[in-house]
């Protein structure tokens, strides 16, 4: 990766001989003028109003912050749990990862997440008072045990376990108090009660994003992410192109993601809302909601990452410093929501 190269702007001063009058006479040599950087035609703004990660610090909106442990594990997600953070870490090993709790920037080694390993990322409730989070064997150790759904108060308290059967499990969301999870990476969707057996979700091997204010799932069949389903699994209408991802805070749009190409599209039909130009080194598969009219994304130019926001009237800004790429790891991570 290419540096961010430093501009030095550097005037010449050169002296010319003596003029008619015997007098010294001084020649200038124009000055150049700076080339504008990599990052020029995005200007800075307003910090991100989501949560999101910074290197070694959870950063919430209005700029309060959180350490976080070092060391090698990474982030993939994270969500504010029992006075501390329930974190994902980004060590994989055949589709599982480790989750802790982290308080005052140290691992609680008193807290188990309720198995030896995890797998995906803690969700955490539309209302903000529920989290849940998986349980699941952890393959390297030959461990092939039962997978569990965990939901909790956000305060750590009433934690209830819906056990899921052997393999991998990874929660999505929720629908009302009810958590959607996965099986495995093509065992169906499901959705848990906690009150008796868990009810399939018909017609899908995955789903991927739940929007609990409109009743509506993104579903996955094969390798392709272009369903839309309501609460029972009845297919409201089918995406023509790329893949489905998050659906707006309010649920009324859902974000498509074709290559390079953000499309906003209506949740309740597919109507196109907003096809957006993508800044140069943004990568849309990281584009996550920040508000109903604006998205997040992570950019790369010159070796250097930053934040940035596109707003869906076309309008792209720069959110956060940039940031030094190492051993090609970001060091910010986008929470979606």
């Amino acid at each position: 990766m290419v540096r961010l190269l430093t501009l030095l702007l550097t005037g010449v001063l050169a002296l010319g001989g003596c003029g008619a009058a015997g007098q010294p006479e001084r020649s200038e040599r124009p000055v150049p003028s700076a080339r504008p950087g990599p990052w020029a035609d995005l200007p800075r703004s307003a910090a991100p109003a989501v949560p999101y990660v910074a290197g070694r610090h959870y950063v919430a909106p209005g700029g309060g912050t959180r350490a976080l442990p070092g060391g090698d594990r990474g982030v993939s997600g994270i969500v504010p749990y029992a006075g501390g953070l329930l974190v994902a870490d980004a060590r994989y090993f055949e589709g599982t990862n480790g989750i802790a709790l982290v308080r005052r920037g140290r691992y609680d080694a008193a807290w188990s997440p309720g198995g030896r390993c995890s797998s995906g990322v803690p969700v955490a409730s539309p209302d903000g008072r529920s989290v849940a989070w998986t349980s699941a064997g952890c393959p390297e150790s030959g461990d092939v045990g039962p997978g569990a759904v965990h939901r909790a108060a956000v305060d750590g308290s009433g934690a209830e376990v819906q056990p899921t059967g052997p393999g991998l499990v990874q929660v999505v969301g929720f629908l009302g108090s009810d958590v959607v999870y996965d099986r495995g990476f093509a065992d169906g969707a499901w959705r848990a009660g906690f009150r008796g057996a868990p009810a399939r979700i018909p017609g899908v091997d995955r789903v991927l994003a739940v929007s609990a204010s409109a009743g509506l799932l993104v579903g996955q069949r094969g390798d392709r992410a272009r369903l839309v389903l309501d609460e029972r699994g009845n297919v409201r209408w089918r995406a023509a192109a790329g893949d489905l991802s998050w659906f707006s805070p309010d649920g009324s749009a859902v974000l498509a993601v074709d290559g390079g190409r953000l499309q906003v599209l209506r949740s309740a039909d597919g109507a196109e809302l907003a096809r957006l130009v993508v800044p140069a080194g943004v990568d849309g598969a990281t584009a996550v909601w920040e508000t109903d009219r604006s998205l997040l994304a992570l950019a790369e130019r010159g070796g250097r990452v930053a934040v940035v926001r596109i707003g869906l009237d076309g309008t792209a800004e720069r959110v956060t410093a940039t940031a030094p790429v190492r051993g090609g790891r970001t060091p910010y991570v986008l929470l979606g929501q």
